[in-house]
């Protein structure tokens, strides 16, 4: 099934304006959460709803059921000739709108960049040699809050492209793919608490993790939790089948190259990302998603 979706540049224009002319939100409300920015964004995910149209709307929530991912191309596109602090509010409004169509709340955390809602993903001077979203270097195939337990993981991440001069593309692979690849006994080593998960840079807590699994089975359904550079097997059977595992991964990933205005969305459950180097300008713009927390909850890990 298509995962690539696009959006009339008319029709994302539209939207833009519908967002910027309600004068429904206010920049203070954008980061950090306040009650005023729940009813503001909530009114602009129905702007987004309107724009795209129902029909249109259904078939995105059919392809991310089915695929675990999408891509919706120009949303972000040809903004307004406004100013930086309007357009900043506008594609806020776009991340948060087109994340809560899909059936999911959008949250944080107190420990990752001061409790924000939207997180912008860009390299960070002094941290450039960090395997993180701060850093430049090559950034293996993970998903989000892999140390984190299932409620508070990030169910979804939800990412918009602002710049990528640099054209540094984003790896996915699906857990069904790799999956596939795997003999019984492989998956079942996987699915033991056998691998200690470590928090990334970008998270300021405690070390310290129990063996957790890296596969496992959810109403009967396989999901993941790993970060492939953060990740230790606790004896050496569990390591050859996680080193296959990260090779496989690896082999079956394919690229998003992305477009000015493209906006990704992918469940991070069933799914893994990455990056290559990033030499010249890259600008994301994130949210997490999850069904499991309130809307602009900020999550205390302390």
């Amino acid at each position: 099934m298509n995962t690539l979706f696009e959006v009339s540049k008319d029709i994302g224009i539209q939207i833009h304006e519908n967002i910027y002319k309600s004068k429904i939100f206010s920049e203070e409300r954008c980061n950090p959460a306040t009650e005023g920015s729940v009813t503001s964004f909530t009114k602009a995910a129905g702007m987004v709803e309107s724009g795209l149209g129902e029909e249109f709307l259904n078939k995105l929530k059919r392809s991310f059921s089915d695929n675990h991912h999408l891509i919706v191309r120009n949303i972000g596109s040809n903004l307004l000739n406004l100013e930086d602090t309007d357009q900043s509010i506008v594609m806020n409004a776009l991340l948060i709108g087109m994340t809560k169509n899909l059936g999911f709340n959008t949250y944080g955390f107190k420990q990752e960049k001061n409790g924000a809602i939207i997180h912008d993903i860009l390299p960070i001077e002094g941290k450039e040699d960090k395997v993180s979203s701060e850093g430049v270097i090559e950034f293996g195939l993970h998903a989000d809050g892999a140390y984190l337990d299932r409620e508070i993981r990030p169910q979804t991440l939800s990412l918009l492209c602002i710049d990528n001069t640099a054209k540094t593309s984003t790896r996915l692979v699906k857990i069904d793919d790799i999956i596939e690849k795997l003999t019984y006994r492989e998956i079942e080593i996987l699915s033991e608490d056998r691998y200690i998960h470590t928090p990334p840079d970008t998270f300021k807590v405690n070390n310290e993790s129990k063996p957790k699994p890296i596969l496992e089975k959810i109403n009967g359904s396989y999901e993941l939790r790993v970060a492939t550079h953060n990740c230790k097997a606790i004896d050496s059977e569990a390591n050859i089948v996680f080193e296959k595992f990260s090779n496989i991964a690896n082999q079956l990933s394919f690229e998003h190259d992305w477009l000015e205005g493209d906006l990704l969305i992918f469940n991070n459950f069933k799914t893994l990302h990455g990056r290559g180097e990033i030499v010249g300008k890259r600008h994301l713009r994130r949210c997490y998603g999850s069904s499991y927390q309130k809307d602009f909850n900020v999550l205390d890990l302390s």
